[in-house]
């Protein structure tokens, strides 16, 4: 049945309650709760709930929501409904006034699933809520289910993705806080001077780069040459000096992309997040706000750095933005095939290559180990014109961001035909301004030493709660910003077990002690 004929009545219980009914008027009401004692009803299904983020697919008479919200592990609770006209028609004929004003209560009316999906990425973080759970209200799902069926498939998907950004919180969060605070002091000095290139050529690992090359010594003049960190042995083995460097990485494994040399002079651009040993290798470092809430917090607080979007989770999606950032506004993409075109996995020259060759042997030859790299599961086949490609999910989960990321910004940008999946860019969109620096502060150096700062910080983390429930020490307004530094080495915590008390005594100490280890090392 549609939603567009979706009217409602009012029938009374044995227990005495009114309970909603969705009605024709040909046929008998269907009420959406029972009829003998619908409050039983609801404490019953919520006496069996035990996750924390509950997402309600229809609100109907709220029984089962008001007895869910009564449960002290409930956290948070999303309510789900269609047709608009019709939900007026059910606010006037019962009192909800009482549960929409619960603060842990958020009612999504006639979204579609684009909304709905970025609803729940913005609200759902497991360590704050635990599990999520998806509880439709079947009577009132049977007579929209087209809408509903969509409503839930968004859900499932933000609930997929945030459970991938949840499990790489969980293994870098210790690393990205160490890291980050280790970088403060080269951080301290660094300018707010940035280049200015109106035409950049995004310059990416692929193999497709090895023909792109020439093109981009042809084109060499006028063009600002952004490397991302793994294509920067490729180019220069071809003596291709860039004009920028870009690397996001916060594991050490991101200095074989250095090995084969690092002209100081070049900026290099490195998420605050990115290993200090990365950091050291340039006299021009640019360090950049990335995702991590303490990077974002160090630009709102102490030092205004750049903006830098590293949500694709991958360094060509980093870079896009960064030329958006840096004011440019034509983008040429090389060495993006976001895929293994004819089996192969880099450029030639970049960092595995002299890995691999210095492993290889009689029994396991060079292709013998890109092969073990290649062939790790989940590949797909695909035949495109004169050649072909191998893609992942993941690899394909990295291009639809950036081609995301490309319809959001007001670039004209085109990829260099290459033998890897073909990349799909719109024109030239209505979007989003560059914003070269945080709308933080503003000067070349911070207001305070890292010290000073790192003693602030330090004191704000020590006077947190020693206990209780995290859900209530994020949304407390004196602590909530720095408390929201803590959640990605919160998570690396929580993926080792223990309850949310016991992760708030172990977020402070740890990051106590790591302040107290940079401030040992720090200059007065």
């Amino acid at each position: 049945m549609g939603g567009a004929s979706i009217r409602y009545t009012m029938l009374k219980a044995r227990s005495g309650l009114a309970v909603p009914a969705i009605t024709d008027g040909i046929a008998a009401p269907r009420p959406l709760h029972s009829l003998v004692d619908p409050r039983r009803e609801g404490a019953r299904l919520a006496g069996g709930l035990e996750e924390g983020f509950l997402v309600f697919l229809g609100l109907g008479g709220a029984f089962h929501i008001e007895a869910a919200l009564e449960r002290k592990n409930t956290r948070r609770v999303i309510i789900i409904e269609h047709n608009g006209s019709a939900l007026k028609e059910l606010l006037a004929r019962k009192d909800y006034a009482a549960l929409l004003a619960d603060s842990r209560v958020s009612l999504l009316v006639d979204k579609n699933p684009s909304e709905t999906e970025h609803f729940i990425l913005n609200e759902y973080n497991p360590l704050l809520y635990g599990a999520m759970r998806i509880i439709p209200l079947r009577t009132r799902v049977e007579f929209d289910q087209e809408s509903f069926a969509a409503s839930a498939a968004s859900v499932d998907s933000a609930l997929k993705k945030t459970a991938a950004d949840f499990s790489v919180q969980a293994l870098f969060g210790i690393r990205w806080f160490s890291n980050i605070l280790r970088n403060l002091e080269r951080a301290r000095t660094q300018g707010d001077e940035l280049p200015k290139p109106s035409r950049a050529a995004l310059v990416a690992a692929g193999p497709s780069l090895d023909t792109q090359i020439p093109f981009l010594k042809k084109e060499r003049k006028g063009l600002f040459v952004l490397a991302c960190d793994t294509a920067l042995p490729a180019l220069l083995a071809a003596d291709i000096l860039p004009d920028g460097i870009i690397s996001i990485d916060c594991q050490h494994i991101s200095y074989h992309h250095f090995m084969a040399g690092l002209p100081r002079n070049i900026p290099l651009f490195l998420d605050l997040a990115s290993p200090p040993v990365i950091a050291s290798l340039s006299d021009r470092v640019i360090f950049c706000a990335g995702g991590h809430p303490l990077a974002r917090y160090i630009a709102d607080t102490w030092k205004a750095l750049p903006v830098l979007d590293t949500s694709g989770g991958n360094v060509s999606y980093a870079a896009l933005d960064l030329a958006h950032t840096l004011g440019a506004r034509e983008v040429l993409l090389c060495g993006a095939d976001f895929s293994c075109p004819e089996g192969r996995s880099y450029a030639r020259e970049t960092w595995l290559y002299p890995y691999f060759r210095f492993r290889e042997n009689r029994f396991y030859p060079l292709e013998g180990n890109f092969a073990s790299l290649l062939y790790r599961g989940g590949l797909k086949k695909i035949h495109g014109g004169a050649s072909w490609y191998y893609e992942t999910p993941q690899l394909a989960y990295y291009r639809e961001r950036c081609e995301e990321l490309a319809a959001s910004l007001p670039l004209e940008i085109r990829a260099m035909p290459g033998k890897g999946t073909p990349l799909r860019f719109p024109g030239r969109p209505s979007a989003r301004p560059p914003a070269a620096v945080h709308q933080g502060t503003e000067g070349k150096t911070a207001q305070k030493s890292v010290r000073d700062f790192l003693l602030s910080y330090r004191r704000d983390i020590a006077a947190l709660p020693e206990s209780g429930n995290l859900t209530e020490a994020c949304h407390d307004p004196g602590r909530a910003a720095v408390f929201m530094t803590l959640l990605p080495l919160g998570a690396a915590l929580f993926r080792r077990g223990g309850t949310q008390h016991y992760i708030l005594h172990e977020l402070k100490s740890r990051a106590l002690g790591e302040i107290d280890a940079v401030l040992s090392s720090t200059r007065q």
